[in-house]
């Protein structure tokens, strides 16, 4: 819905869902939380959601704190149908069921990059990076993330509680 101030212009909804498909794998639901009259430089904050898949939860726990520090607040969800397990949401979706290699594009980790850009003109913000906080299976998904994907725009990384974490295989 609309938030209407005073006699003014009808202002922008806080909440927005959104379908992303901008980038060579499956499309993406998008929970987002858009303060109103959110100026163009402010932050942008991916939160990734845990092992149950549940990014509106998410994005609804997280509604508040990105209202009251006024950041575009940004929850894309990775359904188990289309990166299932582990292996296709946690651990990148680099491996196809018979454990062949993924073309690179299609990897999980791959949609944050487009989905940013696609974000920034979506909400018209000049915001040049953003930050990454996941949580249990999120964690695991965001701490691989920075060796995956090293030109990342991504400035501050939290993975939070994660089960396991990725380690050297010498």
């Amino acid at each position: 819905g609309l938030l209407v101030a005073g006699w003014g212009e009808p202002l922008a909804a806080a909440k927005v869902r959104f379908t992303f498909d901008g980038w060579q794998g499956p499309p993406v639901r998008v929970y987002v939380t858009r303060p109103v009259a959110l100026a163009s430089d402010r932050p942008v904050v991916f939160v990734m959601h845990g092992t149950l898949r549940n990014a509106a939860d998410y994005r609804d726990q997280w509604h508040d704190l990105a209202m009251a520090h006024d950041f575009l607040l940004v929850v894309p969800e990775f359904s188990k149908a289309d990166f299932p397990g582990a292996a296709g949401y946690n651990l990148g979706h680099q491996y196809d069921g018979e454990g062949r290699a993924r073309p690179q594009a299609t990897w999980s980790y791959s949609v944050i990059e487009p989905l940013f850009e696609d974000i920034r003109k979506r909400f018209s913000l000049t915001t040049p990076h953003y930050s990454l906080y996941g949580h249990s299976a999120g964690a695991q998904f965001v701490h691989r993330y920075l060796f995956y994907v090293p030109q990342a725009r991504v400035s501050r990384i939290v993975p939070a509680n994660a089960g396991w974490y990725m380690m050297p295989d010498y």
